[in-house]
């Protein structure tokens, strides 16, 4: 690295924790290295929440969560305490140092085991994954594959496929690298593809990696329609895919028939309708069709009672019922 670091900009430092550097940066978020930072600098005395949240940009409960982050982590404590609590209580209109008074003790009796929330928050998600090493090797790879750090958010998506959908650490990977090369890393949408794998019952790599190949040949089967038709600048519709994925994949058309196929719906509609495509297409699969030359036959021996007639206007009456 050609670089060098630029020391007339130091004018002041503060300790950092090696063990923050050495431990911590792989797996923490970037808003929470922030607020530690911000802490190391600042310290704790007299700030609250929102003094955090007007410093760095972010909302009170985003400031909570980071916090509770370090608390379980151990480099935020109460007064007195040797060992971090599991989820301390952080109000967020209370000052940090109130973090260090004991709790009141409302009940003597065994509290009841927290309820997970559908998306897991940072402390949970730090709990979880010094627990299980598949699921550090998860978080750590998946920096790695999408090439940036996680955000809360997306770390609670992915333990809860790990915990909740059943999918195991490899194949949630494999999820990663589908999304990151179709350019969609949102929490939303891998998510999205989280569940539907589950609901397909894809748990090993086996399946995983026939279910991207599916993929491919349906996105490969939409740009090859797409260009065809005049298609630009569009994703398409399930339906559309679908259309797309059975022409091309399973039925085995041609770009002459599927062009034919256009021409007779725009001659017939005046625009262009996939299902109207279809049903030509169709007709063409069940009278043996396999170029346009077979067409020219097609009248003679539909004259003769061996194939139907590939005339569309059984097509027009059909469509002119919507």
């Amino acid at each position: 690295m050609d670089l060098r670091l630029n020391y007339e900009k130091w004018d002041g430092t503060f300790a950092v924790p090696a063990r923050l550097v050495d431990e911590e940066l792989r797996l923490a978020g970037a808003l929470q290295l922030k607020v530690l930072l911000w802490l190391l600098k600042n310290g704790c005395e007299n700030r609250t929440a929102a003094d955090l949240a007007a410093a760095l940009g972010v909302s009170a409960a985003d400031i909570a969560d980071a916090l509770a982050y370090w608390q379980l982590k151990g480099y935020l404590k109460a007064a007195g305490e040797t060992a971090p609590k599991e989820l301390a209580a952080f109000e967020l209109d209370l000052p940090i140092s109130e973090l260090s008074k004991p709790q009141p003790e409302i009940s003597k009796e065994p509290a009841p085991a927290p309820r997970r929330t559908p998306r897991p928050d940072s402390a949970f998600v730090a709990k979880r994954v010094e627990e299980s090493q598949e699921l550090s090797f998860l978080m750590q790879e998946a920096q790695i594959t999408l090439g940036k750090a996680l955000s809360p958010g997306l770390s609670g998506a992915l333990i809860a496929a790990y915990d909740d959908l059943g999918l195991p650490a490899d194949v949630i990977l494999m999820i990663l690298q589908y999304a990151k090369m179709r350019g969609k890393t949102s929490t939303a949408y891998i998510e999205s593809v989280a569940r539907n794998w589950a609901e397909e019952e894809i748990f090993t790599l086996e399946q995983a990696d026939a279910k991207l190949r599916r993929l491919d040949e349906s996105e490969k089967a939409w740009s090859r329609v797409s260009n065809l038709l005049g298609i630009v600048r569009r994703n398409p519709s399930k339906a559309e895919e679908a259309f797309c994925d059975t022409w091309i994949n399973e039925w085995k058309m041609s770009d002459a028939l599927i062009l034919e196929a256009y021409d007779r719906c725009v001659n017939a509609t005046g625009k262009m309708n996939f299902k109207y495509i279809g049903k030509v297409l169709e007709s063409f699969r069940q009278n043996g069709v396999k170029s346009p030359a077979d067409l020219k036959a097609a009248p003679e021996k539909a004259g003769n009672g061996s194939r139907k007639s590939f005339e569309t206007s059984d097509l027009e009456k059909f469509f002119n019922q919507f």
